[in-house]
């Protein structure tokens, strides 16, 4: 079993950064990436891609996950996430909780499919896993 200490978010709204503050303010360690232009009213630890994966045991990514299937739904940041291959191998081992998950950028869907480690936010609980 997996013991989640370390939180990382990736892109979203300010929906991300109230359910990043109320789990930092749980006593989680947590990293944000992909809100440049609303962070700082949060208090939140800022990090690049990279930072964020790496120091993270598992993430959360915004709902939706993607509108293109190619680039994380970033709205607060100035420039565009990307996941291709090469950071989706690098999120393999990480278990990712996201809403419609059917919208994930297509090389972290490749990934996970065979991990199943991809957890899917059901629409009634935040707190409910539905596993594929």
């Amino acid at each position: 079993m997996t013991h989640i200490k370390n939180f990382g978010f990736i892109g979203g709204d300010k929906r991300q950064l109230y359910c990043a503050g109320s789990i930092a303010a749980d006593g989680y360690a947590v990293k944000i990436c992909g809100f440049d232009n609303a962070a700082e009213a949060f208090s939140l630890e800022q990090a690049d891609l990279t930072e964020t994966i790496r120091s993270s045991d598992a993430l959360i990514l915004p709902l939706p996950c993607s509108r293109d299937g190619k680039r994380i739904n970033a709205p607060l940041s100035q420039d565009d996430i990307i996941i291709d291959e090469s950071i989706s191998a690098f999120i393999s081992d990480k278990p990712v909780f996201c809403g419609m998950k059917n919208k994930l950028p297509f090389s972290l869907q490749n990934v996970h499919k065979k991990r199943k480690k991809v957890r899917e936010l059901i629409k009634n609980s935040y707190f409910s896993e539905k596993s594929d």
